[in-house]
């Protein structure tokens, strides 16, 4: 894969694994790697709202969210979970157990503007004093993707 291959990764429920799909080059649209883990840089967060929907009304899944970037060794040090359930959220969220104020700003002011919903999914203004779990993400500087022992994926992003 060159180191410049811009490409969307997804979770494949067939083969047990994440398809990475060219979105440029050559093999544009085109599966060109099966692997159990990758990271990524210069990543964006897309979920297709239609394929959503269709999961809601047939109560299945389809492949309808995905995560884009670049390819990369680079490890990833400091990161903050990510999880993606069609049947919680719109789109991909953060996890983390508590936010503190600093948390606060930083990733109200210095990451991208993002809106915080609480636990039951309600919008609710950034307030210190509360403590969050679900925070919106669609950009990071690097994800890294995997799976658990219990062979659920795990998804790691640096914002």
């Amino acid at each position: 894969m060159p180191s410049s291959q811009r490409v969307e990764v997804y979770r494949n429920l067939h083969k047990d694994c994440f398809s990475v799909r060219a979105l440029n080059g050559r093999q544009k649209g085109k599966v060109i790697d099966r692997v159990k883990s990758i990271t990524l840089k210069e990543v964006t967060f897309t979920v297709q709202p239609a394929g959503r929907k269709r999961v809601l009304k047939e109560k299945r899944k389809n492949v309808h969210a995905f995560i884009r970037g670049i390819p990369t060794e680079e490890p990833l040090d400091e990161s903050y979970e990510v999880k993606y359930d069609p049947y919680l959220n719109e789109t991909f969220v953060m996890k983390k157990p508590t936010w503190t104020k600093e948390s606060l700003d930083f990733l109200t002011t210095e990451v991208y503007q993002r809106q915080l919903y609480r636990v039951d999914g309600t919008l609710a203004p950034p307030n210190p004093k509360q403590k969050y779990t679900d925070v919106i993400i669609k950009q990071a500087q690097k994800v890294h993707l995997s799976f658990g022992e219990d062979g659920h994926s795990i998804i790691k992003a640096l914002p």
